[in-house]
């Protein structure tokens, strides 16, 4: 497998966005909110931290670029999220991302 280490966002479980949606909502407050969890990585070093995590160290992960991917679309190369407006209101802090990873990976059947 070939991750592009020069392609950086910010990743999110679904589950805490789900939460972080749902306390919005109740909130009654309105406005344009990003919502992420805490941290940013690129693609190559979430892969490896996924392999690590998930018992898997020697799995080949190959360092990559976007261009040489060849993605089928296009893409910026920093993508990364700021929750600013979320904690600007002083809503709960999302957890970072690599614990939200740990507990994706034990949550999967086998």
């Amino acid at each position: 497998m070939t991750a592009a280490a020069d392609l950086v966002n910010s990743p999110t479980y679904s589950r805490d966005l789900a939460r972080a949606i749902s306390y919005l909502a109740e909130s009654r407050l309105y406005g344009t909110y990003h919502i992420a969890n805490e941290g940013s990585c690129d693609r190559y070093t979430l892969a490896r931290f996924i392999a690590d995590t998930a018992g898997q160290p020697g799995r080949s992960i190959r360092k990559g670029t976007k261009k040489s991917l060849k993605l089928p679309a296009a893409r910026p190369s920093r993508t990364p999220l700021e929750n600013f407006v979320w904690n600007l209101n002083g809503f709960p802090r999302l957890r970072p991302w690599r614990e939200a990873v740990v507990e994706h990976l034990q949550q999967l059947p086998g």
